[in-house]
């Protein structure tokens, strides 16, 4: 019997960009080839994750940080979960409204600012009000209550995930939230506390609130085997010259301590809840300059999601890829390839192995080497095959992708005229330069331009080349003698490289040579 192997090239499920829009496309096609064609990532101990002695998942654009979340949830249907995107469910609107309460609910005396309290507060009634829309009545086995109770204060009962805030009112003045339910209908002793807490007017401090009824999680018991776990992820930010960003910031840096208190709570009082939560490594390394207690929390609660290994010919990257295509062929024909890379890729692009070629091109990172098959795919359509010529011929498509995902790192820490500042010491220039070569770039730009002049100033081309290095835009490449022959070294974070040697030359990433008209 001839074997209907191989597909054409159009039916290799290699994904999507985003791991949320190709979970929902799967699903919608009943297929399930995202979730079968998983790798647990190096170095990371899975079971770990799932017991929630590890909650944050830190790890560069691109690395998976979605995909693991979405497979952590979607292994283990038997829990109530929910997934809280903060780009997408935490409009902009709320943020700005957020931002004009600081001063109502945690400043003190008016003429001090301080953010800290107020967006903690503000995340721990959001985490707890979303963990209490999860739990239904009858996964409550004693304390039912107080559960009653936290959901009424809590408004919990509305199974909307929609703003901060709901119908949460503050008043301006005091800090005071205004309850909406009436004591009388408390059932449990959180009747009194809060009647000996509120005013006349029914309304009490909402930080009182908040830790009254964190108190009382100690009085309710889950029955056997049910859990509850909240995953916060998108959690990104952008910096802006209106202040957006710095605000932004400061609001993910509290979801951040608040996720982590809030596991302790529920942790002390013997409930299996979880908060997990996944953000960039560039996003951490934003916040982390202003405060390293934060830094000590993610060490000892993450994971970092590293996924660079020598072993080309097993590498673990590639292993994903390998397992859609076989799964992409299951689907299509309920058979397989024995080495489906053989069979779909040619052997090299250029001078190099495909599969050095795909790693290097996409940063040794899932979503890299997605964008390089995809972008030479678009031109085998058709075919059942991917030939070198699609690869080559598609280099400025897949650099602009490649272009967004290094500016969208770089956007973490600059503002957009910043931005483009950094990006114009590469446009139209010499694809290799040294760190002088750089500054004196950068100097020529300043002379009319303000933000490059304000890079000199204020960060110096040093932190910028670590930048530069640290998101695999630029990477050291060299000669050394070795045995008497001449080579090349080169030199990569995204190789396992820590920092660049900045007395060598540096080389911008093929990947965006052409996009950036390098010479």
């Amino acid at each position: 019997m001839q074997s209907s192997l191989p597909i054409l090239v159009e039916n290799l499920q290699f994904g999507e960009r985003d791991a949320l829009h190709e979970f929902i496309k799967q699903d919608k096609q009943g297929s399930s080839i995202l979730d079968n064609a998983f790798v647990d990532p190096p170095r990371i101990k899975m079971e770990e994750l799932r017991s929630g002695a590890r909650t944050f998942i830190v790890g560069p654009k691109g690395s998976g940080k979605t995909t693991l979340m979405l497979h952590l949830r979607r292994q283990q249907p038997e829990q109530y979960s929910a997934a809280v995107l903060f780009k997408s469910h935490i409009r902009k609107e709320d943020r700005d409204a957020l931002d004009k309460m600081i001063d109502v609910i945690i400043v003190e005396d008016q003429k001090t600012f301080r953010s800290e309290a107020d967006y903690k507060t503000v995340w721990e009634w959001y985490i707890l009000k979303n963990v209490f829309r999860l739990i239904p009545p009858e996964a409550i086995l004693s304390g039912a209550d107080v559960y009653k109770d936290i959901t009424m204060l809590l408004e919990a009962n509305n199974h909307k995930f929609n703003t901060i805030y709901d119908k949460m009112h503050i008043e301006r003045v005091k800090g005071a939230i205004k309850l909406s339910v009436d004591v009388g209908a408390l059932k449990s002793e959180l009747a009194a506390e809060i009647e000996a807490r509120r005013s006349a007017e029914g309304k009490m401090q909402l930080l009182e609130l908040v830790r009254l009824i964190i108190s009382s999680l100690r009085l309710i018991t889950l029955r056997s085997g049910k859990a509850a776990r909240l995953y916060f992820d998108e959690l990104e930010f952008f910096m802006s010259e209106d202040g957006d960003g710095d605000r932004d910031r400061r609001l993910v840096r509290d979801l951040l301590f608040s996720a982590y208190n809030m596991n302790n709570h529920f942790s002390d009082a013997k409930l299996d809840i979880t908060v997990y939560a996944s953000l960039r490594s560039e996003i951490l390394g934003s916040i982390k300059l202003t405060t390293q207690e934060l830094g000590k929390i993610i060490d000892a609660f993450g994971v970092n999601l590293n996924w660079y290994n020598e072993n080309v010919e097993h590498h673990p990257v590639l292993t994903i890829f390998e397992n859609k295509m076989r799964l992409s062929e299951i689907e299509v024909t309920g058979e397989e390839s024995d080495d489906p890379l053989s069979v779909y890729l040619p052997d090299f692009v250029g001078q190099k192995d495909i599969r050095r070629y795909l790693l290097d091109a996409g940063l040794h990172r899932p979503r890299g080497v997605l964008l390089r098959l995809k972008a030479a795919a678009e031109l085998a359509f058709g075919k059942r095959s991917i030939g070198a010529p699609d690869f080559i011929s598609s280099e400025a498509s897949f650099g602009e992708a490649m272009l967004e995902e290094f500016t969208e790192e770089i956007s973490a820490s600059f503002d957009e005229p910043s931005k483009a500042a950094i990006l114009a010491m590469f446009r139209g220039k010499h694809y290799a330069f040294t760190v002088d070569d750089l500054e004196r770039r950068l100097r020529d730009i300043a002379v009319k331009d303000k933000a490059a002049k304000n890079l000199l100033k204020n960060v110096g081309i040093n932190d910028l080349v670590r930048l530069l290095f640290r998101v695999g835009m630029i990477g050291n490449q060299f000669d050394i003698i070795e045995s008497e022959h001449q080579k090349v070294r080169d030199l990569w974070g995204f190789r396992g490289a820590t920092d660049p040697i900045f007395d060598q030359r540096f080389v911008l990433h093929h990947s965006v040579r052409k996009v950036l008209v390098t010479i």
